[in-house]
């Protein structure tokens, strides 16, 4: 099962039966399915430790525009994980510029810390998701590739010359907003 749905699955059941489970009760199952599964049931911003499982919620939002594009080729998360070498790792002197930009609310200057390794691996594991970003970051789009790979997103509005690729590629594209 994919991680958002199995946090779905979890958050459905728990509601069903009148939010019998607390929250810190739900996290205790949901990272036994998946050390991301935790992350969607609250969604938001979230600092990560660990694999991911040990997570800090910040009571920030963002109200953006971003676009999604599924290549349609499946990226083996086990697989590149296994590529993550300890001293690609995120700094944790980044971390506090991180977070003084998510306060201010600074868009622009926040996407120039946004990093994801996993992602960098992705790349040079599946040359699909590479020409997505390749394509996006040619036509002078910030891409960044999500989680351990599959999608690439940007946040802003496509254009029509994405929306005219992703058509002929046979892409996915999806509209949305961070929340």
């Amino acid at each position: 099962m994919e991680v958002p749905n199995a946090a779905t699955v979890l958050n459905y059941l728990n509601k069903k039966h009148g939010n019998i489970l607390p929250e810190e009760k739900l996290f205790e199952i949901a990272v036994k399915l998946g050390a991301d599964v935790p992350f969607f049931l609250k969604g938001g911003f979230a600092i990560g430790e660990g694999i991911g499982e040990k997570l800090t919620f910040l009571p920030k939002t963002l109200n953006e525009e971003i676009f999604i594009i599924y290549p349609n080729i499946k990226s083996d998360t086990k697989t590149v994980y296994s590529k993550v070498d300890k001293s690609i790792l995120t700094n944790k002197g980044d971390l506090n510029i991180i977070l003084s930009l998510i306060n201010e609310y600074d868009i622009k200057k926040l996407e120039a810390y946004i990093e994801n390794k996993l992602g960098d691996i992705a790349l040079d594991l599946y040359p699909e998701i590479k020409e997505v970003y390749d394509f996006l970051n040619y036509l002078g789009f910030s891409a960044k590739v999500s989680g351990s790979g599959s999608c690439v997103y940007v946040i802003g509005k496509p254009t029509e010359e994405v929306e005219k690729a992703a058509a002929i590629k046979g892409w996915r594209l999806i509209k949305t907003k961070l929340k």
